[in-house]
């Protein structure tokens, strides 16, 4: 008698269970509700400085990742001197300048780092690291705005 009942009871409540609805995740949302969220997202200064630090954020990267590029330097320069000290020959044999009248310098050199001691892989850690926070943070103000 007492299987029965145990019986019976999981019977009616497979039966019952059968006839309900679960919950279901998709929301529907009025089309007019929509637009206006992604008006607010659209027009709100916190999310446009959110995008803003974002692309500064990365533009960093970019800076931090010049690190490993060389870098080659130039500098030229020009000089007019006068008076010069000259030495004249006798009998009209001309003249000897010791220092030339127009001076002309130019320089290049190029650098490449060889080892900087992890110091360009830690900036370009920290920026990628800060990049993600500045998604998350526009993530979450995103939410807030929608949930608003």
């Amino acid at each position: 008698m007492k299987n029965t009942r145990i019986m019976l009871t999981i019977i009616i409540s497979f039966l019952v269970s059968g006839m309900l609805s679960a919950q279901t995740n998709s929301y529907n949302i009025p089309q007019q509700l929509s637009d206006l969220i992604n008006k607010a997202f659209d027009n709100y200064p916190k999310l446009k400085e959110g995008d803003a630090l974002i692309r500064m954020n990365q533009s960093q990267r970019d800076l931090a990742k010049a690190g490993y590029m060389p870098t080659i330097e130039g500098e030229a320069s020009y000089r007019y001197a006068k008076p010069t000290p000259e030495l004249s020959f006798p009998g009209g044999a001309g003249t000897f300048s010791f220092v030339p009248v127009n001076n002309y310098d130019f320089h290049l050199a190029a650098t490449l780092p060889i080892w900087d001691f992890g110091r360009t892989q830690a900036n370009v850690q920290k920026t990628l690291a800060q990049i993600q926070t500045s998604k998350d943070n526009l993530e979450n103000n995103k939410q807030a705005i929608a949930y608003e």
